[in-house]
């Protein structure tokens, strides 16, 4: 796997994005390991190179707009509470149930039906095929997909619209895809969540009221499910269990990939993960960032 040497800093859309952002209760941080920085990552497919800003097309512009009213909206209607010392988001009720996850959620493992030529950079014999180890921006595009469209590409049809190297794929390059083929569902940008809080809005908005999942660019070394693996990484949310959770539809498969579990196991799943723990994953990952 490749290590990162540069860390890639992906802004928001605009002014106004960041002046949404810096506003909202900010929950109390979660009891978490010890800080791992975002350049000393092992890569599962997140690219350290790419443009520094992400501006979405005309078309995906009023979509965009809609969705920032949205999260101001929200941000007048939550407050950030302390709940026996576990920091909790209180959304308004009547809008956002307690429980809520996307039906029919998608889980295609990273490199799935996407094989390696033999011996490539990046890719290892798991004892049938050889499979990327560098694809989890495409994989996690084509869960978000495939639940929201019903349509399932291949994962190698992302890879090429994503323009996926053995350094993996840029945030920028996400949304990007997503808006050109997909901007009749929805429309996307590349979003800097500042608090937990703020990333639950950002997260209800898409689950609750677009009905879609979310990429975000995670290190798994904050996620209770890596058992402590520093990997720079993509993943999806499509739900959560509690106003203090979110729940990741993860596609990093160690068995299919490696043809055996790593030493911190096989991630592979669905998982329910502290809110604060989610947003310490996020905002120490490479970009910082999700596509919202």
């Amino acid at each position: 796997m490749d290590l990162h040497r540069h860390r890639l800093s992906i802004v928001s859309l605009s002014t106004v994005i960041v002046l949404l952002a810096s506003g909202g209760g900010v929950a109390a941080a979660a009891s978490s390991p010890a800080p791992i920085t975002a350049n000393t990552l092992t890569n599962t497919g997140v690219a350290d190179t790419g443009p520094a800003t992400y501006v979405p097309p005309t078309s995906a512009a009023a979509g965009v707009a809609a969705k920032l009213r949205l999260l101001a909206d929200m941000r007048s209607d939550h407050t950030a509470v302390s709940n026996g010392g576990s920091s909790q988001v209180i959304p308004n009720v009547i809008t956002y149930p307690t429980y809520w996850n996307l039906s029919g959620v998608i889980d295609h493992y990273e490199s799935e039906g996407n094989y390696c030529t033999a011996n490539a950079t990046g890719c290892y014999w798991n004892g049938s095929n050889w499979m990327h180890s560098y694809t989890c921006g495409p994989a996690s595009t084509r869960n978000l997909v495939q639940m929201l469209t019903g349509t399932n590409n291949p994962e190698a049809t992302y890879q090429s619209w994503e323009g996926t190297t053995t350094d993996g794929t840029s945030i920028s390059a996400i949304a990007s895809t997503l808006n050109t083929h997909y901007g009749n569902w929805e429309s996307w940008s590349v979003y800097h969540p500042t608090s937990a809080s703020d990333l639950w809005n950002n997260m209800a908005i898409d689950l609750y009221s677009y009905i879609t999942s979310v990429v975000q660019n995670v290190n798994t070394y904050y996620l209770d499910y890596f058992n402590g693996a520093s990997l720079a990484h993509f993943n999806t949310v499509y739900g959560w269990a509690s106003y203090s959770t979110l729940n990741i539809d993860e596609e990093w498969n160690t068995t299919m990939v490696f043809g055996s579990s790593a030493w911190y196991g096989n991630p592979w799943g669905l998982h329910t993960e502290d809110l604060n723990l989610d947003y310490a994953a996020v905002s120490n990952s490479i970009s910082t960032d999700i596509v919202f």
